[in-house]
Order: structure tokens, then sequence, then C-alpha cells
């Protein structure tokens, strides 16, 4: 038997985890009755930026036309905005506007609301680990995505 980390089945642990607590916090009723799809649009745009609907969709792993129906209603809405690229004026881009960013904020308002008394049951060593530990994440997954 050896003392030594198990690198994959840390990484195995750590998805479960990570996908038990998305679906615990972004649970409709902790999320003032949104889909848990609307946190993830959302999330995707402030993480990436102005981006091709085909780009989102690859991102969010759904197809295009799920993507552009819920993009557009994200616009619809006012919380996504589309632009011109740059580089292709036949292209448009969809982006996170004021009031998007204004909605995440207060969806993540709801997380802590919903998680917060949870982490605060914690001693006060469990509350720093838990912070180093999602910092640690932080990073592992901004080298995952090649993003900081």
């Amino acid at each position: 038997m050896s003392d030594e980390p198990d690198p994959r089945g840390i990484a195995v642990e750590l998805a479960v985890a990570a996908a038990r607590l998305t679906r615990a916090v972004t649970a409709r009723d902790a999320t003032n009755g949104e889909p848990a799809a609307v946190w993830r649009a959302l999330s995707i745009l402030e993480q990436y930026g102005p981006m091709r609907v085909g780009d989102f969709a690859l991102v969010d792993r759904c197809s295009q036309p799920t993507a552009t129906a819920m993009l557009r209603r994200l616009e619809a809405e006012g919380s996504v905005k589309r632009s011109e690229d740059a580089a292709d004026r036949r292209v448009a881009l969809m982006e996170l506007s004021q009031s998007g960013r204004e909605r995440l904020t207060g969806l993540r308002r709801g997380l802590g609301d919903r998680l917060g008394p949870a982490v605060a049951a914690l001693s006060v060593e469990q509350q720093r680990a838990l912070a180093d530990s999602a910092r640690l994440i932080g990073g592992l997954l901004g080298d995952l995505n090649g993003t900081d």
C-alpha cells in the first residue's frame, strides 16, 4: 500500500464532488427559479467574452440550434447583446450585457445565500482549507482551459 496520492483518483473525486455541488446550488429553488442553462450561459459569456454562437455551442456542449435559442432568449431579456465581429462583419458576436452581469451577480449571491450557512458551520481551519482549495481548483481550471 502506497502513501503516494493517486492523481487520477483525485481527479475523479473532484469532478464528482464538483458536479454534485453544482447541481445542489443551481437547483431552481436556489436560483430564483432560473434554469441551470441560464446560469451556465451567462457564466460562459462572462468567462470567454464575446463569441460566435457556434463557439458558444461548443463550450456549452449543446447543439447550435439550442445555443441560438438560448442566446436569442437572453438577448430578448436584455442579458446578452449582439455586436459585429471586427474581423468579419457578416458574423455576429454575442456578449454579456450590463444587465446580464447584474443577473449573474444576483444568481451568485443566491448561491452564497444557499451554501454560506454550510460553510459557516465549518471550523475556521476548514473554511481556510476550503478557500485554499477553491483557489487551487480555479488555477487548475485555468490550466485546463488555457486561460487565467
